[in-house]
């Protein structure tokens, strides 16, 4: 391990615990403050020479924290669903629901292709964001949100709406 190294991984053992707490106050959970907290040190770390001369690099750490956060908030404000679209948008509680999960599924498999039906779980079911997506996808983000309208269109159209 070289000095950066060390001097690094000092700076994380000493800051950690309180950065951690400062982001569970801003009301995520524990797995989002978990991280918040790996986004903030991975940037610490690509920004090391700009941090290693920076004079208090504990504040730096905590206003790039508040910035992740503000981020995520703005790009979640982004994905609002309209009201029409609840049916389709709470597919969680959908899923919950027993007998009508299996008919929800199966109109899903029928209307939508493997692909679509794998946009709407990434999206919709594990979290994942839109700019997420459409980076694995090689797309912009624009055609990612032409792509969902799209498939939430054929969702309709197959409820019969």
């Amino acid at each position: 391990m070289d000095c950066w190294e060390e001097a690094f991984r000092e700076f994380y053992d000493n800051t950690y615990a309180a950065l951690y707490k400062y982001i569970r106050k801003m009301g995520v959970s524990e797995s989002e403050a978990e991280d918040i907290a790996q986004e903030d040190y991975c940037i610490a770390c690509s920004c090391r020479d700009k941090l290693r001369h920076h004079p208090n690099p504990t504040g730096w750490l905590y206003k790039t924290a508040y910035y992740i956060r503000k981020n995520q908030l703005r790009l979640m404000d982004n994905h609002t669903v309209s009201l029409e679209l609840v049916r389709e948008a709470d597919l969680t509680s959908v899923i919950r629901c027993g007998y009508e999960s299996v008919e929800f599924a199966i109109m899903i498999k029928e209307v939508l292709s493997e692909k679509d039906r794998e946009l709407i779980y990434k999206y919709y079911l594990e979290g994942y964001k839109g700019a997420e997506i459409a980076m694995q996808l090689g797309i912009s983000e624009e055609n990612f949100r032409v792509k969902m309208s799209r498939i939430r269109k054929k969702m309709r159209s197959g409820m019969g709406k």
